[in-house]
């Protein structure tokens, strides 16, 4: 998760036997494959480490930190693969030689309004304003409460005694539900009026 501050990548040499007393080898990790994680959202972000394996050592490790920022991101990726610098071991093999590690995003679920706000005339009639899940998606069903709220207009449950129609519903969002469309009906007076809200 994004919110590990840090983990332990572990290189080992796991053939013949794990016991087995190795000479002096040095690896190249390298980690220039970002994916969709960029230099920000972890560190070391360099593009090379070298790790030593010394005798009787058959175990080493990369400690990588990873950024909490507070982005809507998704899960994002970045690689490490390793390879033979010193030319030591002619039979050497890596398997495997990448890993990839996944960056699961915090942030959750954001449902919200596709715009934050909408400019009308007041013969327009109806405006309808779109209501949907912006980022991440939804295990079950959520429901939330949406409603009007007066600013220099005022709304009334029926459309002639105000600016507009208040509307007061409840909304339900699940995984085949990820948007709605609310309808607020206008009022198309005759009276001056400045521009309201």
């Amino acid at each position: 998760p994004e919110d590990v501050g840090s983990f332990d990548i572990s290189v080992a040499i796991l053939s013949p036997d794990p016991v087995t007393v190795v000479p002096d080898v040095t690896f190249e990790i390298f980690d220039s494959a970002n994916g969709t994680a960029g230099d920000a959202d972890y560190s070391p972000s360099s593009s090379l480490t070298f790790l030593n394996f010394s005798n009787g050592i058959n175990e080493t490790f990369i400690t990588v930190s990873i950024t909490d920022d507070d982005l809507f991101e998704g899960t994002e990726t970045f690689s490490y693969t390793i390879s033979d610098s010193s030319l030591s071991f002619k039979y050497l093999t890596f398997a495997p030689d990448v890993m990839t590690v996944n960056i699961i995003d915090n942030e959750g679920t954001r449902i919200g309004f596709a715009h934050s706000d909408y400019v009308v005339e007041e013969s327009v009639g109806v405006v309808s304003v779109l209501v949907s899940v912006l980022y991440g998606e939804l295990d079950g069903n959520a429901t939330f409460r949406l409603m009007t709220v007066n600013g220099t207009a005022v709304g009334y449950p029926t459309l002639a005694t105000g600016d507009y129609q208040s509307v007061e519903m409840e909304l339900v969002f699940g995984p085949t539900t990820t948007q709605h469309t609310v309808n607020i009906s206008v009022n198309d007076d005759s009276l001056l009026e400045t521009n309201e809200t």
